[in-house]
């Protein structure tokens, strides 16, 4: 999986990937926007925001820390009205001291 750009429901391939026991240096998450709209292949509507970072995003971020070696990063693409939520439970996850940066 050197170099792989894994499309598809991340909750399952995360788990997939958790159990192959591999550790990456990178893990790019793009997450649904929560823009309110209907896509062709999921709706993209979340009316609890803390469902949306709790019990949605939450989870993925587990298996991702799991997945994450030593001196791996994770970056999350989510839209600005919501990273505010997002951020806090990355911080509960890998901590605030590992915090490095926002792109808006």
């Amino acid at each position: 999986m050197l170099n792989s750009y894994i499309i598809g429901d991340n909750l399952s391939l995360l788990q997939e990937l958790t159990n192959n026991g591999k550790k990456f240096q990178l893990v790019y998450l793009d997450p649904p926007y929560n823009t309110g709209r209907d896509f062709n292949d999921f709706d993209d509507k979340f009316e609890d925001i803390n469902f949306y970072a709790h019990e949605f995003l939450k989870p993925r971020l587990k298996l991702i820390k799991d997945l994450l070696n030593e001196n791996g990063v994770v970056v999350v693409h989510v839209e600005p009205k919501i990273s505010h939520y997002v951020r806090l439970v990355l911080d509960e996850i890998f901590g605030i001291k590992n915090f490095q940066n926002e792109i808006v």
